[in-house]
């Protein structure tokens, strides 16, 4: 069933590496240095996210991940995690309860990042802080306060 839904689900899902270049063009950027960092944020974390729902393997993500400039690979990697979750209306494997295995699989070196990402999304679906609940149980209780701050964005 996940098949027939795949395609228009991975359109509505999809965001534009544009996108946060178009939001930012409001801020009060004073360089052109500063317009650029910013672009680079946002296009290598919509990548992530992207490459998350667009990927067949993990493998493949993290892969992508690797050809990201490493100032911003970082980003890269937060994205992916939101991702993450949703990338389960799309493939089978990605569920909450492997949410912290998949990711640290990935590559180790950004598990802060995985715990934001985890809670930005949370943050785009759901206005309820409490929401957050769902992963708990999951998560390495050490970190998972983390989602919260992804949640805040």
């Amino acid at each position: 069933m996940r098949a027939l839904w795949r395609a228009p689900l991975l359109w509505a899902l999809r965001r534009s590496p544009e996108e946060i270049d178009r939001q930012a063009r409001r801020f009060r950027i004073h360089t052109e240095q500063g317009r650029n960092l910013v672009a680079g944020v946002g296009s290598a974390f919509l990548g992530g996210f992207n490459a998350m729902l667009g990927r067949a393997t993990f493998d493949e993500v993290a892969e992508d991940g690797t050809r990201v400039t490493p100032h911003f690979r970082p980003f890269f990697f937060e994205g992916a995690a939101m991702g993450y979750l949703p990338r389960g209306l799309l493939r089978s494997g990605a569920r909450r309860r492997h949410a912290e295995r998949d990711l640290l699989a990935m590559n180790p070196g950004f598990r802060y990042l995985y715990y934001v990402g985890l809670g930005f999304w949370f943050g785009m679906r759901s206005r309820r802080p409490s929401s957050l609940l769902a992963l708990e149980r999951h998560l390495d209780p050490i970190y998972y306060p983390l989602c919260y701050d992804g949640f805040g964005f």
